[in-house]
């Protein structure tokens, strides 16, 4: 499908007067094809390098990509891991405090409310920090790794979406242990 001559047909329909142009200044002597012209690019290869001039091997490859997506995952995992075990601890030593709210008349929606909200706004303050902290070490990243890499919204606004799910996702996940631990404790049985 990638025809020079039917592609040059097409590029000549829409700059009519650069062949004569071309002539003209003495880049192309009017034989063959216009040495201007366009080429097809398999949608494949547009996602790895958006250039069609690009020398080779200056294009991300796919492994690397994939590589670099899972060990971003892994550490992603890690760190929602320990955010969760230190939620979990930091509940544990809040029994007393669970028990004296249930004694001075706080009912289980209330205990379960201030749980989810203490552990999501902790979630929210962590992953904003998270982002300042992507944000500001970007360039060193970049000079380390030889690539300009750049942090935009703009440019992919899904990342506010799956940022902000994986935000509120680690915030309730956080928050819903100590509010079962709460739930089975003998404190909340006065």
């Amino acid at each position: 499908m990638n025809d020079p001559a039917r592609l040059a047909k097409f590029r000549e329909k829409y700059y009519p007067g650069e062949n004569a142009e071309l002539k003209k200044a003495g880049v192309w002597d009017g034989k063959g094809l216009s040495p201007l012209s366009f080429i097809l690019q398999p949608l494949k290869t547009v996602h790895t390098s958006t250039r069609m001039d690009e020398a080779p091997g200056t294009s991300a490859d796919p492994k690397n990509i994939w590589i670099l997506i899972s060990i971003a995952a892994g550490v992603l995992l890690i760190a929602c891991i320990n955010f969760t075990t230190l939620a979990i601890g930091r509940s544990a030593g809040r029994a007393k405090e669970v028990g004296v709210r249930k004694v001075i008349g706080s009912g289980k929606k209330q205990l379960v409310y201030q749980f989810l909200t203490e552990s999501l706004l902790l979630s929210i303050l962590s992953g904003a920090l998270g982002l300042i902290l992507a944000n500001a070490l970007l360039p060193f990243f970049n000079q380390l790794a030889e690539r300009q890499l750049h942090f935009s919204f703009s440019q992919f606004p899904e990342m506010i979406w799956l940022l902000t799910g994986l935000i509120l996702l680690v915030g309730l996940l956080a928050g819903s242990y100590p509010r079962s631990c709460c739930h089975h404790s003998n404190l909340l049985k006065y």
